[in-house]
């Protein structure tokens, strides 16, 4: 039989070894009158092995390849996709090390989007996380940030919803989707989410804003409802919302109870709440 001390020498030689290898230091900085010398890990070895050689130690590394991850994000390379993967090769040894390292995800996967095609490959390394931690509310949360940021606001909705039902996810998760449906243009769908939200909410505060939200979307489907009416009678979409009145389909403009007002967007051909002028 092998015995554990068998076992262990060679693995301990081998980390030595790796650590001479993937180790080197960074040029020395100053704090006052200390010098301080910062490793840098040349090379991101598969979790596997780091997992076989870290025994009891494993959380060190995962905090050494997590500072070293955070650390090359001030970085210039060439390449700037090659140096996102470089960056999430890290965080991504650092959370398999350590799976409660969810700041990781932060960094690989928020700080790290510069570009759409960034941003994208932030996502992606969201989503990882998201399968190896399916209860942390901030992961699919991040990914919505992430598609909002390119312009998807139905799939942030999405991701945002799936935040909001997760165990100790705050509650303004819940009242932010219908602005999001809004900007998608899918008045409709935000109508159906908070008449939704109607049942399931008890706090007396959170159902008023609920109600004045569901107010707004429902003022803005009315007028596009009516928009369409007169675009089948005239041939034209109207240029503003007062030619409703004039036309007599509507005998006033509803009052918008959320922004500044209701008003009719040439550009995109639909009704859009108008920002409230500052006072």
């Amino acid at each position: 039989m092998v015995s554990r001390l068998s076992v262990a020498a060679p693995l301990s030689v081998a980390a030595a070894v790796l650590v001479s290898v993937l180790v080197s230091p960074l040029p020395a900085g100053r704090h006052g009158a200390t010098t301080v010398k910062v490793p840098r890990i040349r090379l991101v070895p598969p979790a596997e092995f780091i997992q076989l050689i870290s025994g009891t130690f494993r959380g060190a590394w995962a905090d050494a390849f997590y500072v070293q991850g955070v650390l090359a994000l001030t970085e210039e390379t060439p390449n700037r996709h090659d140096r996102v993967r470089d960056i999430q090769s890290r965080l991504r040894l650092a959370t398999i090390l350590d799976p409660r390292l969810v700041q990781a995800y932060f960094f690989g996967g928020v700080v790290i989007g510069q570009d759409r095609e960034t941003i994208r490959m932030g996502i992606a390394f969201l989503q990882e996380g998201l399968e190896r931690s399916p209860q942390e509310w901030r992961l699919p949360y991040w990914i919505g940030f992430g598609y909002y940021a390119l312009g998807d606001y139905l799939e942030a909705t999405a991701y945002y919803d799936r935040a909001a039902r997760l165990p100790d996810a705050p509650a303004f998760l819940r009242s932010g989707q219908p602005y999001l449906y809004y900007l998608a243009r899918r008045v409709d769908l935000g109508i159906t989410y908070l008449e939704g939200l109607l049942h399931s909410i008890q706090d007396k505060g959170q159902l008023e804003w609920i109600t004045l939200k569901l107010r707004w979307l429902k003022g803005m489907a009315y007028l596009e409802q009516k928009a369409e009416e007169f675009t089948r009678i005239y041939g034209a979409p109207p240029k503003r919302l007062e030619q409703l009145v004039e036309s007599g389909l509507i005998d006033a403009i509803p009052e918008d109870p959320f922004l500044g007002g209701y008003v009719w967007d040439l550009a995109s051909g639909s009704v859009k709440s108008r920002p409230r002028s500052p006072r």
